[in-house]
């Protein structure tokens, strides 16, 4: 390939491989904020079967102050992730894009832009996934303590 096609399709990957993880951030979120309804469902769950069972006079007190605990940390925790506080970008408006990449007339030099613009978003949105994860971690930790 000569250097006038190969750096068009370099360009095009580029921003390809940008999206594409963008994409996979999106449905990460997705899916921990799916899987921590599942987990409060069964947090709610153990509570109401076996919450009863703690408090009966025949479990420790310790181990029924213990598993409520963790069912208050699993709740609160849960309800963190679901509440849609934190300021993810999975994408751009399509006329600001237009507007930035009008004077821009090289097709590979708005992909490259694209990309540098995507990863920019990807790297802003990594802290707060990792934190809905360690969250998402932490929850369900607590969770298996609340059941055993």
């Amino acid at each position: 390939m000569s250097d006038g096609i190969a750096e068009p399709h370099r360009a095009r990957l580029a921003y390809e491989a940008s999206l594409r993880a963008l994409d996979q951030q999106q449905r990460i979120v997705e899916d921990l904020r799916a899987r921590t309804g599942v987990l409060l469902a069964a947090a709610s769950l153990s509570a109401s079967f076996l919450g009863a069972r703690a408090f009966d006079g025949h479990a420790s007190i310790a181990l029924s102050v213990l598993a409520l605990t963790s069912l208050v940390v699993t709740l609160l925790l849960g309800i963190l992730i679901l509440l849609p506080r934190e300021a993810f970008v999975f994408s751009t408006a399509g006329t600001m894009l237009y507007a930035d990449l009008h004077e821009v007339e090289d097709p590979a030099e708005q992909h490259r832009y694209l990309a540098h613009w995507l990863d920019d978003f990807w790297e802003a949105n990594e802290p707060p996934l990792r934190r809905l994860t360690r969250r998402f971690e932490v929850a369900a930790g607590a969770l298996v303590v609340q059941i055993v």
